[in-house]
């Protein structure tokens, strides 16, 4: 299968999609008739260049981790346009695959797995890694989105933290209490020392919803007009492959879809909080009783490396062979 990799957008240029894609180039590259574009940024071609490859493969794919992202896009319906070109789409979001599905009757979308790039070095590295290297208590990083997160960084402060986020001070001018005159931040500028900093922390907060602007109405009318959204969307963050590599502790929001759970068992390989109170809670017994969580951790990881992308690929073909 011939593998078209475009680097994802600049934002996360570095994380590990792009290590993913990086592999994947190197996969045998059989001459079988089909063909996979992987990353967002293969949907920017012209659509000249999708005919074109039409025209020399049998079944052309799309394989890309953001596609619940896709949805806030205010061009959704230029790029709808082009995804329907290929032959089958691939996710790694069930309600992602629901929504093509049932409301927009784009049945040729399929859930695949997420097969995670653990033999890059910067991840490799961590196999043999015990609870005892752990120097931090906690870890965010991402985006500040909402009341839950300014609650999240009043706790933090309180705990040995480390916090990450590319929001800039003056984003939050409108609110009483802004994190960011009252915690220290490091800003996503080197991916390989963000890696670092989550190997030696003992537990990281996470949230799998992503937060629809107040202006949706106006910009994003088919989150209200087509599908069963109104102020998130359930994301599959990348960054939680990244924390069970790492061997990271996830203390996860728990929400109405859970969609960690299609990767992780509660209990088993994360825990979930419902309150900002609880929370704080399970942080305290974490930081003091971390032992205990350790084959959580430990089952986590076990899990995140066991889907290789070898094993993505094979079940990609096979999907496009049977279709």
């Amino acid at each position: 299968m011939k593998i078209i990799f475009n680097r994802s957008s600049e934002e996360y240029e570095w994380c590990w999609s792009n290590s993913l894609g990086n592999l994947l180039l190197e996969l045998p590259q059989e001459d079988d008739g089909l063909c996979l574009c992987y990353g967002a940024k293969t949907l920017t071609f012209d659509e000249n260049y999708y005919k074109d490859l039409k025209k020399k493969y049998s079944k052309i794919a799309f394989l890309d981790f953001s596609q619940s992202s896709f949805f806030l896009d205010p061009n959704f319906d230029q790029k709808f346009k082009k995804l329907k070109l290929f032959s089958h789409s691939f996710t790694n979001n069930q309600h992602t695959v629901t929504a093509f599905k049932n409301t927009l009757n784009f049945k040729n979308v399929s859930y695949i797995k997420v097969g995670f790039p653990i033999k890059e070095k910067k991840y490799n590295k961590f196999i043999n890694m015990s609870s005892k290297s752990k120097k931090f208590d906690l870890i965010y990083s991402g985006g500040i989105y909402s009341k839950f997160h300014f609650d999240m960084l009043k706790i933090m402060k309180d705990f040995k933290y480390i916090f990450s986020s590319f929001y800039k001070q003056n984003f939050f001018g409108k609110f009483t209490w802004n994190p960011f005159f009252r915690i220290k931040q490091n800003r996503f500028e080197d991916h390989n020392k963000i890696i670092e900093l989550q190997s030696q922390t003992k537990a990281a907060i996470c949230n799998f919803e992503n937060y629809i602007p107040d202006n949706y109405d106006k910009r994003f009318k088919n989150i209200k007009e087509k599908f069963n959204f109104r102020d998130t969307i359930p994301e599959l963050k990348g960054r939680f492959f990244e924390l069970a590599a790492t061997k990271t502790l996830m203390i996860v929001k728990k929400d109405k879809w859970n969609i960690i759970e299609e990767y992780f068992v509660p209990n088993e390989d994360f825990i979930y909080f419902t309150t900002i109170d609880e929370l704080k809670e399970k942080i305290f017994d974490i930081t003091q009783n971390y032992e205990n969580y350790w084959p959580l951790v430990e089952s986590a990881y076990n899990k995140i490396i066991s889907n290789s992308p070898e094993i993505m690929i094979k079940n990609i073909k096979k999907t496009l062979l049977n279709n």
